[in-house]
């Protein structure tokens, strides 16, 4: 899934690349956009189980179809089995097609009691399919009885019968073998008259039959074809339903994508208006800011929207912090330190002249200058490692921008440190920030009134407020 997401975040890149303005940072699009793309793939990935999950319980709740098919070659078997009555019963009911008042009239019962023997005998024939593993009700049988028994003879067959069976020529021909006398005159014409009138009630039965049939197929037909169409109505309201949800989905989309540049845009907004301000506040820059990167200021920005003056030195600060810890100065003034007492036997450096040789890359005098060598009893940092030699020294940010706000550093062989100043506003904002906190248990305050009775020495409490709020609200 992830591979997927990453694919799609770089073919959105790929789409709307023309749409990127040149001062956009690509690594902010690509973070937003990503996290977009994965919470659709989440939200997307829900719905197709819980749809599948939907359609198996539909095909779970749909009857089985008519065991007709298995049934049929096992009918005449069961029908074997019953008394005679029973069959009786069942064949004047279904194969004759009479109703329960004729059924009881041919038994020499009443119509309750031949429905009664008829649920008898279609019981029984449910038990003999039972045990030959089909499972149907009597109900069920009893459509199927009455839907699929009676087949059309074929067309002719009467009149094949009766012209066939009992031709002229077969007639004369008994007539010419026999010694016929009157009666048997009378006889053979008689039965001819009655096979022609049979043969004639049976057309007209075989035709009714057919009609039935015919009628009884057209019903099944249509109640087929109305199925399909409730089928294809209910596939077509899914599809439409889908659609509807692929459609919002697809406007959430877009409206997102459309909240990302919106937000990209006021983001980006916040880091041009930071760095007007400073255009306009020269004093507020220093040297070292010629090493942030543009993901310095797309931090720094990102959770301050510079709505208050405070918000705002609070940013020029941590901008401030983040060019003292570049790796330009973190690691790159630590390391002349140790290759200058490597190649002076132990001694350590004790002037910025001494220093600038061993510096990789090196760093501008203007940065330089605004550090000085002091003795490691004058450092903030009492617990430095001892690692700079005979005369140790640390390399000492001699003043700050802001001193109510600002940290200052300190370099040496043992590494770097940030402390806020000694006297500062942000050193008694944090100590009456602890002193709040132990007295309540560990619980953080969450207004500047609360901690302000916990400050040790007088302040300006407009500012001490400022602070506060630009550190500690968002």
């Amino acid at each position: 899934m992830a591979e997927d997401i990453a694919q799609s975040v770089f073919f959105d890149l790929s789409k709307n690349a023309a749409k990127l303005k040149p001062s956009q940072p690509i690594i902010a699009w690509l973070h937003l956009v990503t996290r977009r793309t994965a919470i659709d793939a989440i939200r997307q990935e829900s719905r197709r189980q819980l749809r599948e999950q939907t359609a198996s319980e539909i095909a779970a709740m749909k009857s089985p179809p008519s065991p007709w098919a298995q049934v049929e070659p096992l009918l005449d078997e069961a029908l074997e089995k019953l008394n005679e009555t029973d069959r009786h019963a069942i064949l004047e009911r279904y194969f004759s097609s009479k109703s329960l008042r004729e059924v009881g009239e041919t038994l020499g019962i009443s119509e309750d009691a031949a429905q009664k023997r008829i649920s008898r005998a279609l019981d029984q024939l449910r038990t003999t399919f039972a045990r030959r593993g089909i499972a149907v009700t009597a109900t069920s049988l009893a459509t199927d009885l009455s839907a699929h028994v009676i087949v059309s003879a074929p067309v002719g067959l009467g009149a094949s019968i009766s012209s066939g069976a009992f031709s002229a020529s077969l007639l004369a021909q008994t007539a010419n073998t026999l010694s016929m006398t009157a009666l048997n005159k009378t006889l053979i014409a008689t039965a001819v008259v009655l096979i022609s009138s049979l043969a004639y009630e049976t057309n007209l039965l075989g035709t009714a039959r057919n009609q039935s049939m015919e009628f009884e197929q057209k019903i099944s037909s249509q109640l087929i074809q109305a199925q399909q169409l409730a089928e294809e109505r209910d596939s077509a309201a899914v599809l439409l339903a889908q659609l509807h949800k692929d459609l919002e989905t697809d406007r959430a989309r877009v409206n997102r994508e459309n909240a990302v540049d919106s937000e990209l845009d006021e983001w980006l907004g916040r880091v041009n208006r930071l760095k007007d301000l400073l255009k306009r506040m020269p004093e507020k820059d220093i040297p070292e800011m010629r090493l942030l990167a543009s993901s310095d200021w797309l931090s720094v920005t990102l959770n301050n929207k510079l709505q208050t003056e405070a918000k705002i030195r609070l940013a020029l600060t941590d901008l401030r912090r983040l060019a003292k810890c570049k790796p330009e100065m973190l690691k790159n003034l630590p390391n002349a330190f140790k290759a200058y007492s490597k190649d002076h036997n132990g001694l350590a450096a004790t002037g910025i002249v001494q220093l600038r040789p061993y510096l990789n890359p090196p760093l501008d005098d203007d940065i330089l200058q605004r550090y000085e060598f002091v003795p490691v009893s004058a450092s903030f940092w009492p617990e430095m490692p001892a690692t700079n030699g005979p005369g140790q020294s640390v390399l000492h940010e001699k003043i700050t921008v802001d001193e109510d706000y600002d940290v200052l550093a300190e370099y040496s062989a043992g590494g770097a440190n940030l402390r806020i100043v000694s006297n500062n506003l942000g050193k008694t904002v944090i100590e009456a920030t602890a002193a709040f906190s132990r007295s309540h248990r560990g619980q953080e305050p969450t207004a500047a009134e609360q901690v302000l009775p916990y400050v040790s020495k007088p302040v300006d409490e407009v500012k001490f407020k400022e602070f506060w709020e630009a550190h500690y609200v968002q």
